[in-house]
């Protein structure tokens, strides 16, 4: 559909705002005479593009009803006042317009007898017609809620023909009272403003403020894929417990040292109640999210139920297509399958993590943590490793049975210390459809499970996770979380990390201002734990190779096989990885703009 006038934008705007002040005014003056009682004030203009030419028609037909001043609709059960319509008169208008000028999955929205009896017909022929003209010259809006400009906390808003739907509601992580401040506050009304929520994966930084979306009164959908939908629910419940758990702690012995303690931000009710509103998709269907807006999962390849999301719709008359990559997968990791290729889309909303580091080869990864096993193990000490329970644990238990199983390591305990692993460990078993051929070939075409093996053992109670601090090495152990910013991992490193003969394994990201990050800076000799400082005597290690993110290689040839693309806009990374990586896509595509946005940017797209 062509745009209905050759108005300009910020005239229409101006023109919309003078007619809804005239409505306004125009409406309190009438209810004073005629009714002696408020009428609330016109509810928000949300309407889909199907519906909104009705509503010029409609005041059109109110304007010219011969009546001169007064209320399209009356108020239920009320003497009609002189100059109104009579309800049932509207109600036919709005009925024959619904059936004819409507498409079948289309809904007239906040337009009712009920929501309109302030409407005056003077008034509204110019607010809806006005209205009508400033959609048609309103482009799509992106906000950058989160992950912007730094890793954790993804959150980014598209506003689309009226409606308002998430990308993700992660978690920040960081500098503690910075962070804080940060996950308790949203810059929207929950309860108000979001019609949907679209989720690429389970990892906390991704999903991990859902549930105080639903504690700060949230009840639409939230899609996401099968997999990431059984992933999310033992992941969030074991967030609820961490976050009370903490609090608790903090409380208790930090009280001095940290901001006074307010609750936790969301309880392990509130995670289990919020998984009501997770519906499961499959990969590679379309779904309708919003009226007039589609979306579709494909394989991003970076944890188990991972997906890019390509997003269709309408808008000034032709079908729009763009995409989300969200956290972007290497090729040839074990487990699951490789990322799917993006098709071809005009803006882009791009991860850029490693946007200027290239990771190890990844063939180098089994070879160097057999070299830590073994070295480790001959001095008798432990290996701590900080593991996300999502992936990047799965991923080095399979290995550590690869090595077993060639008898490339000695035969030492190797503890996963971490309920939550085990619970996700029994989702991995769920969904065999998200793995790639290899771990058939290896495993479970032989009915092995590959994450289960003779030295390995699951621990379950706070009991078990206290006893090995008393316990001597060798022995691995592997707890989260993996930026070791939560878990059980800080405990373990204050009991052991300034013991020499012990060794901490970093495999994954480190994000600015963690503990982890401090950890593996070799120019750090001294890390606070739990407010006292612990000398760094234990060997430290740390392999890239296992990183579940694209490196600077990866995203070349990503972004490079994508055609048509026209807009670039970089999330989740630092500046310096982003910069770098934005001058190498305009140099590749020159024709494309790239911006890197901060928090709450609003974007025009």
């Amino acid at each position: 559909m062509a745009r209905v006038l050759p108005m300009s934008h910020c005239f229409s705007k101006l023109l919309y705002l003078l007619a809804l002040t005239s409505f306004v005014c125009h409406a309190k003056e009438v209810t004073r005479k005629h009714h002696r009682r408020p009428i609330p004030t016109p509810p928000a203009l949300r309407f889909t593009k199907e519906s909104v030419h009705v509503f010029p028609i409609l005041s059109f037909t109110c304007f010219f009803s011969g009546k001169k001043q007064g209320f399209p609709f009356t108020p239920r059960g009320r003497r009609v006042p002189p100059g109104c319509l009579k309800r049932s008169k509207i109600v036919q208008v709005i009925t024959i317009l619904r059936c004819s000028s409507v498409s079948s999955d289309s809904r007239i929205r906040d337009v009712s007898p009920r929501d309109y009896t302030s409407l005056v017909s003077s008034a509204s022929f110019i607010l809806h017609f006005t209205f009508y003209i400033h959609l048609y010259h309103t482009n799509m809006k992106i906000i950058t809620h989160g992950a912007a400009r730094e890793v954790t906390g993804t959150c980014h808003e598209l506003q689309i023909n009226g409606y308002r739907i998430l990308l993700d509601c992660g978690l920040f992580q960081g500098k503690r009272k910075e962070s804080a401040l940060k996950n308790s506050t949203f810059d929207f009304d929950p309860a108000k403003d979001i019609d949907a929520l679209v989720l690429s994966h389970a990892h906390m930084d991704h999903a991990g403020r859902i549930p105080l979306l639903w504690k700060k009164g949230y009840r639409g959908p939230v899609h996401c894929t099968y997999a990431t939908k059984d992933l999310a629910a033992v992941m969030l419940a074991d967030g609820g417990y961490i976050q009370e758990k903490d609090e608790e702690f903090h409380c208790k012995y930090l009280a001095q040292s940290m901001m006074a303690c307010q609750g936790p931000l969301y309880t392990q009710a509130d995670a289990v109640a919020c998984t009501e509103l997770f519906q499961g998709k499959n990969y590679n269907e379309w779904f309708q999210v919003v009226p007039g807006v589609k979306m579709q999962f494909i394989d991003a390849g970076h944890v188990l139920g991972a997906a890019m999301v390509l997003i269709d719709f309408e808008e000034n008359g032709s079908t729009r297509h763009i995409a989300f990559s969200a956290d972007i997968g290497r090729n040839s990791l074990p487990i699951i399958r490789d990322p799917a290729q993006m098709p071809n889309v005009e803006l882009l909303i791009c991860e850029s993590t490693y946007g200027n580091r290239k990771h190890e080869d990844l063939s180098t990864a089994l070879d160097r943590l057999c070299e830590v096993v073994v070295k480790t193990a001959r001095r008798g000490g432990k290996i701590l490793i900080p593991a996300f329970s999502l992936e990047r644990t799965q991923q080095l238990v399979y290995d550590l049975h690869l090595l077993h199983d060639a008898k490339r390591i000695p035969d030492i305990p190797i503890i996963i210390d971490s309920p939550l692993a085990s619970k996700v460990t029994e989702v991995f078993m769920k969904h065999p459809e998200c793995y790639d051929n290899l771990i058939f070939e290896q495993f479970l075409k032989r009915a092995h499970n590959p994450f289960q093996f003779s030295l390995v053992r699951y621990t379950d109670s706070l009991e078990e996770s206290k006893a090995l601090n008393g316990r001597p090495g060798p022995m691995v152990i592997m707890a989260g979380s993996g930026m070791c910013e939560a878990g059980r991992i800080r405990h373990h490193l204050k009991n052991e990390i300034e013991n020499p003969q012990n060794t901490v394994l970093a495999v994954g990201f480190m994000a600015k201002d963690t503990l982890g990050a401090r950890v593996i800076d070799p120019a750090v000799t001294e890390v606070k734990i739990f407010d006292q400082m612990y000398r760094k005597n234990a060997e430290v290690v740390y392999i890239d190779a296992y990183s579940g993110h694209a490196d600077m290689v990866d995203l070349d040839a990503y972004i490079e096989g994508i055609d048509g693309l026209k807009k670039v806009i970089l999330v989740h990374g630092e500046v310096e990885q982003m910069e770098p990586f934005a001058k190498r896509i305009v140099a590749m595509k020159p024709e494309c703009t790239v911006l890197m946005p901060e928090k709450e940017t609003v974007i025009e797209a």
